[in-house]
């Protein structure tokens, strides 16, 4: 339409080459690794500018610890050591049994992999002096959503309802793939980062 055509005209003009877009997993990774993947491969001195949609603001979210106060650091070892050390999530007040001894065990190695990967991205961030000069985030789930909870089948079964197999259809036919097999929003780390409570969130 007209609209889109003069919003990239302007960004266009604005921006020249210099528009990237993040292609990330969204189910089997955690928002930290694919914000650490991204920041390896900016430029030392990086100056960003970042639209962000749903998921995608949670990476921008830890984009912007790059700014974070190194003096005071909020995310010094010991916090970091009680927020990724057990399930922190509302799964029992959304209908989320407990989970089995490999998924529990399962759920704890992608924690020391967050916390592990989190450590590395500050690090990272330092080093190479990036600094966030804009920020805009579009539906964000930066409080958690339940569509990552044990409501996610019938949001999926909405959804591929309403598409009719169209745009989406490939798309919500795996998640639904996922769902029938009854796999735990929590033992997907992508996933669960979404739900809320989460140590991400």
């Amino acid at each position: 339409d007209s609209a889109g055509a003069a919003a990239r005209k302007a960004l266009k003009a604005r921006y020249g080459d210099r528009v990237y877009a993040l292609q990330h997993r969204s189910l089997t990774q955690s928002p930290i690794q694919n914000a650490l993947d991204l920041v390896r491969q900016l430029p030392e001195g990086a100056r960003i500018h970042l639209v962000s949609h749903s998921r995608g603001g949670l990476v921008g979210e830890l984009l912007c610890l790059a700014q974070r106060d190194r003096d005071d650091d909020p995310l010094r070892e010991d916090l970091l050591a009680t927020l990724f050390n057990a399930d922190r999530t509302l799964a029992r007040h959304i209908g989320l049994r407990p989970l089995d001894d490999k998924a529990d065990k399962a759920r704890d190695d992608a924690y020391q992999a967050d916390r592990k990967a989190l450590k590395a991205l500050l690090t990272t961030l330092d080093e190479k002096a990036v600094k966030v000069e804009r920020f805009v985030r579009v539906a964000c789930p930066a409080r958690g959503t339940t569509l990552a909870s044990g409501r996610l089948d019938r949001w999926l079964s909405v959804l591929d309802h309403l598409t009719g197999n169209g745009l989406f259809g490939d798309a919500v036919d795996f998640l639904l793939a996922v769902v029938k097999e009854r796999t735990d929003p929590r033992t997907l780390p992508g996933l669960e980062a979404m739900m809320p409570g989460s140590a991400l969130t």
